[in-house]
């Protein structure tokens, strides 16, 4: 992890040699979010309430999934532009190294700019516990912690397996990219929302339901189960399966040739 740091903090000086572009960049990077914060709140606007929940409830489940997607997209941009270092031989000097593949792949991109796209869920997600005005409690607020870290597990998982699948396709399938990106439309609604199938599908297969629905309904109130507050365990276990993906794919790895 030092040597993360260390590439991660030589990124941030490089991004700073040019403050203005870093700024425009941080700005539009903060439109996003609030792009879509601003489509759920004419959304209820229009209609009130879905299926029974309230504005404050949704923008909850929005912030927590947008910040952990965005998180990992910032600290973890190396493994979404993966098959770059497949096509042009980067990653033959990678494993050349007396490094681990995994951390020299994340440290190969660190755009620092796209910090502006954590900045506005950060405080939604303020915003929306004071407006709900919720018991807050130690069980409460170690359950939020949990349902962040597993979020950020699952799309960490996402990303390993989207690169992982660059050894065998070389450029990513776009499939991958209607996981990652659908899946954060997906968790920023309530899974009751969606069709038995659907649901399903993202609860038992790919659970962003387990990292975000169930646990936030515990802080709720909506729902007190143990079941619920442990539902994120899930999530930090999804990675696991993804890694031997990857370790699969670098035995497999034939070189570029070049």
């Amino acid at each position: 992890m030092k040597l993360y740091f260390k590439c991660a903090l030589t990124h941030i000086k490089s991004s700073m040699q040019y403050p203005l572009s870093f700024i425009f960049t941080l700005f539009y990077g903060a439109l996003i979010p609030f792009g879509n914060i601003v489509t759920i709140s004419f959304l209820f606007y229009r209609f009130g309430q879905i299926k029974g929940y309230t504005l404050y409830e949704v923008l909850f489940l929005f912030s927590v999934a947008y910040l952990a997607f965005s998180s990992t997209e910032t600290i973890l941009r190396g493994f979404d532009m993966f098959s770059g270092q497949i096509r042009t031989g980067g990653f033959d000097r990678m494993l050349t190294r007396p490094r681990i593949t995994i951390l020299q792949v994340a440290c190969s991109e660190f755009p620092f700019a796209r910090i502006g796209r954590s900045l506005v869920p950060a405080g939604t997600l303020v915003y929306s516990i004071i407006k709900l005005g919720a018991t807050w409690g130690p069980r409460q607020t170690v359950v939020l912690i949990l349902a962040i870290a597993a979020s950020f597990a699952l799309y960490s998982g996402l990303l390993l397996l989207r690169a992982s699948l660059c050894f065998w396709t070389t450029e990513a399938i776009e499939l991958s990219n209607i996981l990652i990106d659908g899946g954060k439309e997906v968790a920023s609604y309530p899974i009751t929302v969606y069709r038995r199938g659907f649901a399903a599908f993202f609860t038992f297969i790919i659970p962003f339901a387990c990292v975000n629905y169930y646990p936030l309904m515990y802080i709720l109130g909506r729902d007190t189960s143990v079941l619920c507050a442990l539902a994120p365990l899930l999530g930090l276990a999804f990675p696991l399966p993804c890694l031997l993906v990857w370790r699969a794919g670098v035995r497999r790895y034939e070189s570029t040739g070049s």
